[in-house]
């Protein structure tokens, strides 16, 4: 299923990265890998190529402008599901090593077989519980220059799940609607405990989010 004119056209609005023919190629081949997975796996609750571009693709390129994740050189994305936003961030920012973290093994089975038909190098996947692979004994505890999350839970409990992976110095995006801004508010102390830092917000075309500095 090739990418219309129109899902091209929202690609390149939702970001400042410039898409090239590689990267054009390789949302192609995931968005047929997305479509593929209709009524044999839940990875998407969207059923439309349209909402797929839009929703899921758009929406993640919208974190492409922001310095840190540009420049980071080691990115985890916890709760993947089916690989939004990570595998679309990767399309977009090759050069990062990403780990595409979730509790459920089938769904990194999908994302690793849609990374080696895309040719993405630099993707590992980790089947767990968050709080148990960011342990204090375990080797992803402050392993990452950004973490992102995508509507997963509640920020207060992102906070906790997803800020034992940063390291210090590094960032946590985590990906947010409207209520945003009152979500940060309540999280503000369970931000200080975890050792976070400065909280900010970003507004963007397809969604806003929130950041917080390790």
């Amino acid at each position: 299923m090739a990418l219309k004119t129109l899902h091209e056209t929202w690609l390149r609005e939702s970001t400042r990265v410039v898409l090239g023919e590689k990267q054009q190629q390789s949302f192609t081949v995931l968005l047929d890998c997305l479509m593929d997975t209709q009524g044999k796996m839940n990875v998407t609750a969207v059923k439309t190529a349209d909402g797929v571009v839009l929703r899921h693709f758009a929406d993640s390129l919208s974190l492409c402008d922001i310095p840190a994740l540009q420049e980071a050189k080691t990115v985890a994305d916890i709760g993947c599901g089916g690989g939004i936003p990570g595998l679309a961030i990767k399309i977009a920012l090759p050069h990062m090593q990403i780990t595409m973290i979730d509790s459920t093994e089938k769904k990194l089975r999908f994302v690793s077989r849609c990374a080696a038909q895309m040719g993405l190098q630099g993707v590992k996947v980790a089947a767990g519980r968050a709080e148990e692979l960011s342990a204090p004994s375990q080797r992803m505890r402050e392993a990452f220059d950004v973490v992102i999350a995508r509507a997963v839970a509640s920020l207060d409990m992102l906070d906790e799940l997803c800020l034992p992976f940063v390291k210090k110095g590094g960032v946590f995006l985590a990906m947010k609607g409207p209520k945003v801004f009152d979500e940060v508010k309540s999280a503000q102390s369970g931000i200080a405990k975890l050792g976070g830092g400065n909280t900010g917000n970003y507004a963007c075309q397809t969604s806003a989010f929130s950041g917080a500095n390790a």
